[in-house]
């Protein structure tokens, strides 16, 4: 548990607080920490062991799952470095461009869908399904834009790693570009989502 009640993932599995973990290796730490814990090896264990090693696998499962997102890393190093991230939902720098493209796309696409799920007519509804083809093509190339912007984010993020303080009290321009790089990964999965469920929608 860190100094504020909140429970340290980074602790759990033995890696010290920062921006940047290597998904592999990660990976390697959770299956090393969590195989002894398996229950086919706590067969001749007592009902207090089994217990216990339930618990121990809860907590490093959760702990595993927050590291491996970056944002969910990057919400937990905030709250372990006692930061409080105001303005959530504020446009990150770099990012109003895509976040207006996008926003455009999913309304126009939304009502192209609008007017395809009133159709009745099977001719109009086979000539609005080949449109919707243009529309799915409009999509996949936001979503590649979405996926460079990630990639963008996290080579910010192994920036900012290299530098990041042993004691993890970073100054303020660490700070705020954590808090800016949180902010703009949490609209690109936002972002993500939004288009995969317009994307699936086109394919009905």
């Amino acid at each position: 548990m860190s100094d504020r009640g909140v429970s340290n993932y980074f602790e759990i599995l033995g890696e010290s607080p920062r921006p940047w973990l290597d998904e592999d290796k990660l990976k390697s730490r959770f299956l090393e920490l969590s195989a002894p814990l398996h229950p086919d090896k706590m067969v001749s264990a007592s009902d207090a062991q089994k217990d216990e090693a339930g618990s121990r696998f809860a907590a490093i499962n959760q702990a595993y799952q927050v590291l491996r997102s970056p944002k969910d890393r990057l919400h937990h190093l905030l709250d372990l470095t006692s930061l409080k991230l105001n303005d959530v939902q504020k446009i990150p720098p770099g990012t109003m461009d895509l976040f207006m493209e996008i926003g455009q796309v999913c309304r126009d696409t939304d009502a192209f869908l609008e007017l395809k799920n009133k159709e009745t007519s099977p001719l109009m509804k086979a000539t609005l399904f080949i449109k919707g083809q243009g529309w799915s093509e409009k999509l996949e190339v936001l979503q590649q834009k979405v996926s460079e912007k990630r990639i963008s984010l996290e080579s910010t993020l192994k920036a900012l790693d290299s530098e990041w303080p042993e004691d993890n009290k970073p100054n303020p321009t660490q700070i705020e570009t954590l808090e800016n790089t949180y902010r703009a990964l949490s609209y690109v999965s936002r972002w993500s989502e939004q288009i995969e469920e317009r994307f699936v929608s086109l394919m009905i």
